[in-house]
């Protein structure tokens, strides 16, 4: 199958995920790596390194671009111990680059870099872009291996990542000195948050409790464009926290959906949690029993849809890093459990 018609294909597994690793592997990495340009006498499964560890894939084995490929199950977000371990392989054997993939994102490490693994990450594509991922593929396929251009696209892809770095160190900066987020005004405006007083508190807290390098701080940064942009969300910082807030009627009327803490109270060290909002109860802002029945139930489906479906003291939680790729898709649909909220709001029957 032509490798983008097969990335459109995969694409269906966002809505139905492969159970474990290995179905991952069958189902997504192997049959986009066959896409690629490679044979099955090109890829062997598990073959022990001379220090005896045993990388999930070894690419090309035997022939001078031999390269690593480390497989994780769909629905594990790739963590820094998940580099470091494809790294080591690289280290033990003198290879230079390694693959590191759950089947939906797709990373590329440059083992020449003297640094730390996260500084060695060249390229990166999520599924979901379908071109990016396309190009992705072509560069790390069997031809471009071997003609040796992977080189010239892993210098390409660092030098956008540090463009779209720098250009997002700007904008946020400009915010940090109180600049609005919006030059919106009233309650008509798309998003109107005010001032921020304490979005750099919220990016510091992800930093500290990042064990994966810049993940976290990236995700949040995402997170917070999309609920930018989107007509009934606005982010609303307070201390170290994240806000998720519905816009309701009436001039800076708003009411809190749900919000995410970093690394607080009995969640585990170092992860930060989302959860829905323990303070929206019936009277808030009008709101009734029905109605708060039909948010609670959309918002519980939307939280478990994106993530691993935890319940500790009935409140819904989830690794914030679980929405790494997908943080435009989860306001996307968090956006239309607060459309339902202002539409049963409404509604007399439900007053």
């Amino acid at each position: 199958m032509e490798i983008k018609a097969l990335i459109e294909e995969c694409q269906g597994y966002y809505q139905e995920p492969p159970q474990n690793e290995a179905d991952t592997c069958m189902q997504v990495i192997l049959p986009l790596l066959y896409a690629s340009g490679y044979e099955k006498r090109d890829i062997r499964a598990e073959m022990a390194d001379s220090a005896g560890k045993l990388p999930d894939y070894t690419i090309l084995p035997g022939e001078p671009p031999e390269f690593y490929v480390e497989a994780k199950a769909w629905s594990r977000s790739l963590r820094k111990q998940d580099a470091n371990q494809a790294l080591d392989y690289a280290n033990h054997n003198g290879k230079r680059w390694v693959v590191l993939t759950n089947g939906c994102m797709w990373r590329l490490f440059d083992n020449l870099i003297q640094d730390v693994a996260e500084n060695k990450l060249v390229a990166e594509m999520t599924l979901r872009d379908g071109e990016g991922t396309a190009g992705f593929l072509t560069a790390i396929g069997k031809e471009s291996v071997l003609a040796d251009r992977l080189e010239q696209f892993a210098k390409e892809e660092k030098a956008k990542r540090m463009a779209a770095a720098e250009a997002d160190r700007l904008r946020f900066g400009a915010k940090a000195n109180n600049e609005p987020l919006s030059s919106g005004q009233g309650q008509d405006s798309p998003s109107t948050v005010g001032q921020i007083t304490d979005e750099g508190s919220f990016f510091s807290a992800l930093k500290n409790a990042d064990t994966e390098g810049t993940r976290l701080e990236a995700v949040g940064r995402k997170l917070v464009e999309a609920l930018e942009r989107n007509r009934v969300l606005e982010p609303r910082f307070t201390g170290k926290n994240l806000q998720i807030r519905v816009k309701l009627p009436g001039p800076q009327h708003t009411v809190a959906l749900a919000h995410i803490s970093p690394g607080s109270g009995y969640w585990p060290a170092g992860e930060v949690w989302w959860s829905m909002n323990s303070s929206l109860r019936p009277g808030t802002a009008g709101i009734s029993e029905t109605v708060l029945d039909v948010v609670r139930k959309a918002n519980k489906e939307v939280l478990n849809t994106f993530a691993r479906g935890l319940e500790p003291k009935e409140t819904v939680c989830f690794c914030l890093l679980d929405l790494e790729g997908k943080e435009a898709d989860f306001v996307a649909a968090l956006g239309h459990v607060g459309e339902n909220l202002l539409s049963d709001m409404g509604n007399p029957e439900n007053s």
